[in-house]
């Protein structure tokens, strides 16, 4: 096998593996009686935000200062959005209109005081798109 069809079966693998133990965790929360579609949102809403940034800034949180903010800004988002989230009966869905300015406040806290680059840079070895070579560089 090619080491990259090794790498993307970890990858699937994984993540059967990360969806498997979420309907495990809401089998066990539906048998306990606890409101699972309301956390089911809020884990929907967290990996949608935080997913988002991981994906962008990949490459910076292989700084230890980078990786120290993002899992602290995670842990503040688990504490306060969990301490709204238990008063309440429901997922409103309006919390995902809030969303992106979350993402972009990660963001600006991971490129202001983490030191990550503004914007992802293109790898050396990646091809041109057609109509870029065309265009001289400055």
């Amino acid at each position: 096998m090619k080491a990259a069809t090794k790498q993307d079966f970890k990858i699937a693998a994984l993540a059967w593996l990360t969806v498997a133990a979420m309907f495990g965790f809401m089998g066990i929360m539906y048998w306990a009686g606890i409101d699972w579609e309301k956390w089911l949102g809020f884990t929907f809403l967290t990996a949608t935000v935080f997913g988002v940034v991981l994906y962008g800034y990949a490459e910076s949180l292989k700084k230890t200062r980078c990786l120290l903010l993002f899992v602290t800004i995670l842990v503040a988002h688990f504490a306060s959005w969990g301490y709204y989230l238990r008063s309440i009966s429901g997922f409103p869905a309006k919390l995902f209109f809030v969303a992106p300015f979350e993402g972009a406040a990660v963001v600006g806290v991971l490129v202001g005081v983490g030191g990550a680059p503004v914007f992802r840079y293109r790898a050396h070895d990646r091809r041109r798109h057609e109509a870029d070579r065309d265009v001289k560089p400055p």
